[in-house]
């Protein structure tokens, strides 16, 4: 059997990671990995998820598929919405998460295992 060392954890517990910028950038849903949904392939989970909210004219979704992060969460702002968006957000964001950290993208899959015990606590507004 295994055994855990208690002294880790708590230092883990100690230190959170407090903002997903500079070492911690790549737990940013802007950062670069492989999202695949709805069998199409999304340059970031910012991009997959501003999918997953509405309705989009042709343009828009071109828009969204060529433009960076950044853009596509501007384009988000003025989609049509599904009705059970808003109550579906935070297991569309989940499930949007566990693909960003599986096994398609092992380097940050391994990243997000190393921080073990941490909390990881986005400050954006």
């Amino acid at each position: 059997m295994k055994s855990i060392n208690l002294a880790h954890i708590k230092e883990d517990f100690e230190n959170p990671i407090l903002g997903f910028f500079g070492e911690h950038r790549w737990l940013s849903n802007f950062w670069s990995a492989k999202i695949i949904l709805d069998e199409i392939e999304f340059p970031t989970a910012e991009h997959a998820y501003v999918y997953s909210k509405g309705f989009f004219s042709e343009e828009q979704l071109k828009t969204l598929l060529a433009a960076t992060a950044g853009q596509a969460k501007r384009i988000g702002k003025s989609v049509e919405l599904y009705d059970s968006f808003m109550d579906n957000r935070i297991k569309i964001m989940t499930a949007i998460t566990r693909r960003k950290y599986s096994l398609d993208n092992p380097e940050l899959r391994n990243k997000l295992l190393a921080t073990r015990y941490k909390d990881l606590v986005e400050l954006n507004t």
